[in-house]
């Protein structure tokens, strides 16, 4: 996409890692005072994409204290061949080193029953700068159009298996088994840099919280030099 595309998505992405590596600094600190390991359920969790009991999350996105936008994500069939599609949005507006930023990011990707992917398309808005992305997954390769600033590029990834969008990270688990122990590794497709990496998920614990109610299990994700952790529960 030349220099000032590049930049203007490494911007999201940065501002994503940044929000994301403060939450689990807090979340590491806050692990001895207020995460309990609990027994486990004998049976692993697992839902298809069909049989997911939530299937709408709408969530604030707060920095330094002050909320400074929203996100949504949504869940639904595609058509009759098994296919669903994953819908998300976000919105913000902040401050950053002294300049006034404004952010709107879509994404619709069409995935199968196990979240590889099959097609997509990206909108992301920055301040007022456009960057489109639309792909397909077809012989075994990814093929990407981008265009920016008008002008309009092209990318091939190639892949050895299933590539997963990054949309599907936090339902990945979910689908193929929540159980203390289990490793989960797999290439995903990043729209904001426009790059292919290996994420790395591990259900490290059950636990009990004062931060939610009930029993929740732990799952650690690794992404790109960078390492979260989620808790999901029934």
């Amino acid at each position: 996409t030349g220099p000032a595309g590049t930049a203007r998505a490494s911007v999201v992405s940065r501002l994503r890692v940044a929000a994301i590596a403060a939450a689990a600094l807090w979340l590491a600190g806050c692990a001895g005072l207020y995460f309990t390991p609990v027994a486990e359920p004998q049976e692993a969790l697992r839902f298809s994409l069909a049989e997911l009991p939530v299937r709408e999350v709408w969530s604030g996105l707060v920095m330094n204290g002050e909320k400074v936008g929203f996100s949504h994500s949504s869940i639904s069939r595609a058509d009759t061949r098994g296919r669903f599609e994953l819908r998300s949005e976000a919105a913000m507006a902040f401050r950053l080193l002294g300049f006034n930023k404004q952010v709107t990011l879509k994404a619709l990707d069409v995935v199968d029953g196990e979240l590889a992917l099959v097609h997509f398309a990206y909108d992301y808005d920055i301040d007022g700068s456009r960057l489109e992305l639309t792909g397909a997954v077809r012989e075994a390769r990814l093929e990407v159009e981008v265009r920016n600033a008008g002008r309009t590029t092209h990318l091939t990834f190639p892949s050895a298996g299933p590539l997963r969008p990054s949309s599907a990270i936090t339902l990945y688990p979910l689908i193929h088994g929540l159980s203390v122990g289990r490793e989960y590794v797999y290439p995903v497709f990043n729209g904001e840099t426009q790059s292919v990496a290996e994420v790395t998920q591990r259900v490290e614990g059950f636990e009990r919280s004062e931060l939610f109610e009930g029993e929740a299990w732990k799952v650690v994700t690794a992404l790109q030099g960078f390492e979260t952790s989620s808790w999901i529960d029934r």
